[in-house]
């Protein structure tokens, strides 16, 4: 193949060019200039929307890009509730402040955007971990990120990246990958959802004209996905060089801000918000984010899963051979205490946990010396700690269930090992560059390339695939099959691991619906079929249940959707069912098809009033309240027929046909 050899060379040129880092400046797309350190003399005053003042022009320090904060703004235009999530380590938590809940820069950014909600209302999330890296960001995505359904979310990794610097090989490309898949992720699941990227620094990396490496990495990805980001730690950085004061003016330590730092965070991203604000107007129309291309090689992606700490943890542990370890409560569920979660509680102690993927990493308290893991049977492997959270105590296995055996490392038998619980993956499912349906600068849309096994674009200088694939043509994806379009191909088809759906020859990235492929219906959401959706969906009218993707047409189940339980019988909510639904061994109570746990009442059937109490059917001894009236229960049924006195929790009462009197 002509010229194949140089052109690979200058595709790989260009990804280093990507990834490379400078302490200097940021890059120059979209404009970014950096700011030029003048002295107080120079640089006047500047008064920010809540009367503070500065020594710098915030508009230095500020790049929006993109839609902004477009949606956050039409969603509480709207009236609608909003979900603001805080995502970083202990700068984003508040470490520093004399009151994290009140004078941090999250805690300042929260009580602005609540008192400016206007109609809607907004619910501030903090999922902040101390100490956390974007590593660890990435690992918690689908624990407690993504499940809260953020509509806007700001993240702050840049600082512990530093910290992590040539730890387990940690670098900026490393860097770039998991800051690119935190964002991405977000941006494919939650595409309406505004982020914004919070850029910090410490005393020894304090710059006000250029960012340090690692929040250079995290800005190419900002700026390669159109997200916003506040450069706050150049903001204190020339305030410092503008007024003269020491960095402990701002911090009491080498990188946490006192109340002082966390006024100029808090009041820079408050100016922000303000314009985007003012902006949007009375702007109501929300519209997703575009994803571009990737700009790493491959993303830390793969059916990441999490593993809580808990009591079922210390069971399944033990059923596998495990001893020596006790529930100690107080970290279930990433909720920020490293305190909690699973103890050793022997020297001798063995930890034991099935999974499934190709990799297994542990959250701990880092207190330890390291780990000794035997995967399925073998010979144990010393794994040390060290400062990247989580640790990843084994990689690259073969996909599949696994059984691993932990033991702690530690200096002695008393030293303190927390576990609050594991993350796994499967690295095949990770998505990867080639992988991603991008634009093509071909003729027409259409990759011309030689038949060979390569299959390198004379064109656009991309590696291609003889098989089947997508080609935009005319800013439409037609399915291709040896070079030619396939105008009649209408069914699910399997391209470089992904299914996705095909209707007379097109793909279509906005398709949302149910076909039938196989003799079986699979839910499409955004063209694709995704294996690990569980949903309820609306087809037709009607309500489907979806679990592995697929419709689940004999499933009987109930199923919570946006707080709401739905009683799924034959696939399908049925929305006038009226009955008690035995699930998980609890009898609850199915009313107008969903269940409440609310409530309290009779319910007649056969005869027979049942006693309903908090959503179940209860055969406790107790008073239920029906039409007015309150009545003796009692083995499960209204005593309609007992007359006489009773005693319930310690008072008595008298009964006539069941009512209380």
């Amino acid at each position: 193949m002509k010229n194949k050899n140089f052109k690979f060379l200058s595709v790989m040129l260009a990804v280093l060019m990507v990834f490379s880092t400078c302490t200097s400046a940021v890059s120059a797309l979209e404009g970014d200039v950096m700011a030029t350190t003048e002295s107080a003399s120079e640089l006047p005053t500047y008064t920010w929307l809540d009367g503070q003042e500065v020594h710098f022009n915030c508009d230095d320090f500020i790049y929006n890009r993109g839609n902004g904060l477009i949606n956050t703004f039409a969603k509480l235009k709207r009236g609608e509730p909003i979900n603001v999530l805080y995502l970083g380590g202990s700068v984003t938590n508040g470490t520093g402040a004399s009151n994290a809940n009140r004078t941090s820069w999250r805690a300042l950014v929260g009580d602005w955007l609540t008192a400016n909600a206007g109609k809607g209302s907004v619910n501030n999330v903090n999922v902040a971990y101390g100490d956390a890296c974007s590593l660890f960001g990435v690992y918690r995505l689908n624990a407690d990120i993504l499940p809260n359904s953020p509509d806007l979310i700001f993240v702050e990794f840049s600082i512990n990246d530093t910290y992590n610097s040539g730890k387990r090989g940690y670098n900026t490309v490393e860097s770039t990958r998991h800051f690119e898949t935190i964002v991405r992720n977000i941006r494919k699941t939650l595409p309406d959802c505004d982020i914004v990227t919070i850029l910090v620094t410490d005393k020894g990396i304090a710059n006000p004209n250029a960012l340090h490496q690692y929040a250079q990495a995290h800005e190419n990805v900002s700026i390669a996905y159109k997200v916003p980001s506040i450069h706050v730690g150049r903001a204190v950085a020339k305030e410092m060089a503008v007024t003269g004061n020491p960095w402990k003016t701002y911090s009491g330590d080498s990188v946490h801000p006192n109340d002082k730092g966390y006024a100029i965070y808090g009041g820079l991203i408050k100016q922000y918000l303000n314009s985007q604000l003012e902006a949007n107007g009375d702007n109501t129309t929300v519209t997703n984010h575009k994803l571009p291309s990737m700009i790493s090689d491959k993303l830390l992606d793969g059916d990441l899963q999490f593993v809580d700490g808990n009591k079922a943890l210390i069971t399944a542990s033990e059923a596998l051979g495990g001893t020596g370890f006790a529930y100690s409560g107080g970290a279930s569920n990433l909720k920020g205490c490293l305190a909690g979660g699973v103890k050793a509680m022997s020297e001798d102690c063995v930890l034991a946990i099935k999974f499934t993927g190709t990799e297994l990493a542990i959250l701990e308290n880092q207190s330890i010396e390291g780990f000794d893991i035997s995967i399925d049977g073998g010979e144990y492997q010393t794994v040390k700690r060290d400062t990247v959270r989580p640790l990843i105590l084994a990689t690259g296995l073969e996909y599949g269930e696994h059984t691993a055996l932990i033991k702690p490392v530690r200096k002695t038998a008393t030293q303190e090992c927390h576990i609050q619980g594991f993350f796994t993956r499967n690295q095949n499912n990770a998505t990867l560059r080639e992988n991603e349906i991008a634009d093509v600068d071909c003729e027409n849309g259409i990759h011309l390339y030689d038949n060979d096994e390569d299959l390198f674009c004379n064109e656009c200088g991309k590696y291609v695939s003889d098989e089947p694939t997508l080609v935009k043509v005319d800013g439409v994806w037609k399915y291709f099959v040896n070079g030619e379009w396939d105008a009649e191909a209408t069914s699910l088809h399997k391209l470089n691991g992904k299914w996705f759906y095909i209707e007379e020859g097109i793909w279509s990235s906005k398709l949302t619906t149910l076909v039938k492929y196989s003799g079986k219906w699979f839910y499409i959401k955004n063209g694709k079929w995704d294996s690990s959706t569980e949903d309820l969906v609306k087809h037709e009218g009607k309500w489907f249940y979806i679990k592995s993707g697929k419709w689940s047409s004999s499933a009987k189940t109930i199923f919570k959707k946006n707080g709401s339980w739905f009683y799924i019988n034959k696939g399908k909510w049925d929305s006038s069912a009226k009955c008690i639904f035995k699930y998980n061994g609890k009898d609850f109570f199915i009313n107008k098809g969903k269940w409440n746990s609310s409530t309290n009442t009779l319910f007649k059937k056969d005869g027979k009033y049942y006693a309903i109490k908090s959503g179940k059917w209860t055969k406790s001894k107790t008073i239920i309240k029906y039409n007015g009236k309150k009545y003796y229960v009692n083995k499960g049924y209204a005593q309609t027929k007992f007359s006489g006195k009773v005693t319930i929790s310690g008072k008595k009462y008298t009964v006539k046909k069941g009512i209380i009197k």
